[in-house]
């Protein structure tokens, strides 16, 4: 068995693993992952079977990792699909810049989560709409 090598990426919030020997399993979403990952610090969650299913991937050693090649090399192909550029505007339509904002102000737009940047911007486009 040893010898096994794996490879991990998302895919649209799916966690994914390919082996060198071409074995793909797909681990589930990101957070069923994290409460196994979570489970697995806690030593609660997995069987002697599940420990037993991956105990043939070894720690790596001086040499496996001076042979090791680069994911986008070994596997240009899957590296390409899953690569996730932004690129540059087409038409640029904002400008980055540093603002200061009182503690308040900054605490109350990211407790909205993600997107409060935007948020803001629009906050300050309604003031400036109303003159």
């Amino acid at each position: 068995m040893g010898g096994h090598r794996t490879f991990r990426w998302r895919d649209r919030g799916n966690l994914c693993r390919i082996g060198l020997r071409g074995n793909f399993d797909h681990l589930g979403s990101a957070s069923e992952q994290k409460g196994k990952e979570t489970a697995a610090m806690t030593g609660k969650g997995y069987t002697q079977a599940d420990m037993d299913a991956v105990s043939d991937n070894p720690e790596w050693t001086a040499k496996d990792i001076a042979a090791a090649i680069p994911f986008d090399q070994a596997f240009p192909e899957l590296a390409a699909s899953i690569r996730r550029a932004r690129g540059v505007q087409k038409t640029p339509t904002k400008v980055s810049t540093t603002i200061r904002l009182s503690r308040e102000v900054l605490d109350h737009f990211r407790a909205t989560g993600s997107g409060w940047q935007a948020r803001v911007d629009g906050a300050l486009r309604e003031w400036i709409a109303k003159g």
